[in-house]
């Protein structure tokens, strides 16, 4: 199932995120593993034609204001092991059907058995969607209220659904299974953005333990109860103080 969580990041943050990476966006790679390493990575023009960037070395106070908010919904999650890729798409750029699972850790656990993806400016037109092919509009969810059949999930021709939720908005799904094997119905793809249309986006992996992902009442994992999302917001909806790494107001 996938989780939409409405109004994750402030406009303030997400422009910022989008001013830190845009002088420093490369090809993106298909595959890419470790934080702060080299990260070995299968790269095909044919696969994946969007550009990204990881921004560990570019801007601290982002980094840290979106870890920030990410900590305060998923508070089994340290900081520092978030990775945060920035992925822009140009018109007719897509990322075909993959896992973002990764490879196995040396503790036998995946990395990323979670993602989640800010939709940090999305396209206003047509395309650009994030295309789940084994998933049917039931298994989307508003992450505050738990309703299903979004305005933001259109289905898809062929079987499966596209998910486009608002600016600031997030998806969340989990990548392996109640036995940590690949699932394979979180595959998914980056459709193409329309001519005349952009898309950014940030990729945040999160590296939850087997113990967190499975054994509980799977909205309870995704979402942690909405007090959680009303923490995140709080964390990150003041970006002149705490959002951004500044003075931080009185409690």
């Amino acid at each position: 199932r996938v989780a939409v969580l409405r109004d994750f990041l402030p406009a303030k943050l997400a422009a910022r995120a989008i001013r830190a990476a845009e002088a420093h966006l490369v090809e993106a790679a298909a595959h890419t593993v470790g934080v702060g390493e080299a990260r070995p990575a299968y790269s095909s023009r044919a696969y994946r034609t969007n550009r990204s960037c990881f921004l560990d070395a570019h801007d601290e106070g982002v980094v840290r204001a979106i870890r920030a908010a990410v900590r305060a919904a998923f508070p089994e999650v340290e900081g520092r092991e978030l990775e945060l890729q920035v992925v822009h798409y140009k018109p007719g750029e897509v990322f075909r059907l993959h896992s973002d699972v990764g490879v196995r850790r040396n503790d036998g656990t995946f990395g990323r058995s979670w993602s989640m993806f800010v939709y940090l400016r999305g396209p206003a037109g047509g395309g650009g969607g994030t295309v789940f092919p084994r998933l049917a509009s039931s298994d989307v969810y508003d992450g505050a209220t738990g309703a299903v059949h979004l305005d933001c999930c259109e289905s898809v021709d062929g079987g499966g659904v596209s998910l486009k939720p608002g600016d600031g908005s997030a998806l969340v799904w989990r990548n392996v299974d109640a036995h940590d094997r690949r699932d394979r119905r979180a595959f998914h793809a980056g459709a193409a953005v329309a001519e005349g249309q952009e898309k950014w986006g940030l990729n945040v992996w999160l590296p939850l333990s087997p113990a967190a992902s499975r054994g509980r009442d799977e909205f309870r994992e995704i979402w942690g109860m909405r007090n959680r999302h009303r923490r995140a917001r709080q964390v990150s909806g003041d970006p002149g103080r705490d959002a951004l790494g500044g003075r931080r107001s009185a409690r």
